[in-house]
């Protein structure tokens, strides 16, 4: 909502910075929350349904803020969503429960189920980076981001001139996009890297391995098609 304030380069950039930083505390506690309250074999469709909720709010805010700026301005659709995500907050308390922490964790050496005692900060570090998979995928991770971060960006302004279509015909285009061929896709991987994980673990991290390495052709292919 701030943003809507901004009235040079270096203060907008510092608000999407903030941004960033708030929205990057959500996907691990989601995760955290989503492995207490589904059993391993449901996870990959419970995340990727969170994904799908993600899509399908992205297809209405990129279809809404197209239709706002148009009406309003881009001041005000950063105010209006802004006030939205507040009002949220309170639905969010009241409809969401804490799950029971360690519910689906397997029984240790003391047969007791739960997990263990809650390390220190220094420790939960040094636990983590010693996980080779996990630094692997921290990393791919961060850069699958930040990539497709600037694809979303760019993309708006690149049909916009090479298409020449306005930004109110843009924003339902990439609601179209984002909205079903994002909710289609999310689940479909989440549905069978379910499926496969249960022939073989790895397939957990095959599957977006393979998925991140389809969006190349496809978006080489979308970029140098000459027609809408």
């Amino acid at each position: 909502g701030l943003t809507g304030f901004a009235e040079g380069f270096l203060v907008l950039l510092l608000l999407r910075m903030a941004l960033a930083a708030g929205e990057s505390a959500f996907l691990p506690a989601s995760y955290s929350m989503l492995a207490d309250y589904f059993a391993p074999s449901w996870r990959g469709r419970a995340i990727a349904l969170l994904g799908d909720a993600r899509a399908i709010g992205s297809m209405l805010g990129i279809y809404g803020a197209g239709a706002l700026a148009n009406a309003l301005g881009w001041r005000e659709v950063f105010w209006i969503f802004g006030a939205i995500g507040v009002a949220l907050v309170p639905v969010f308390l009241l409809l969401v429960r804490e799950p029971v922490r360690g519910a689906h964790v397997a029984p240790g050496a003391d047969g007791r189920a739960g997990p263990p005692s809650k390390p220190g900060f220094g420790q939960a570090v040094r636990i983590l980076f010693a996980i080779r998979p996990l630094r692997y995928m921290a990393i791919a991770a961060g850069l699958q981001t930040y990539v497709a971060a600037v694809v979303i960006a760019w993309n708006v302004p690149f049909y916009m001139r090479v298409h020449e279509i306005s930004l109110a015909t843009v924003s339902v285009v990439f609601a179209i996009i984002t909205g079903v061929g994002g909710t289609i896709g999310t689940f479909a991987a989440g549905y069978v890297g379910d499926r496969l994980g249960r022939l073989n673990r790895r397939w957990y991290l095959w599957m977006p391995a393979l998925t991140c390495a389809l969006t190349v052709p496809a978006a080489l292919i979308q970029l140098l098609v000459p027609s809408l």
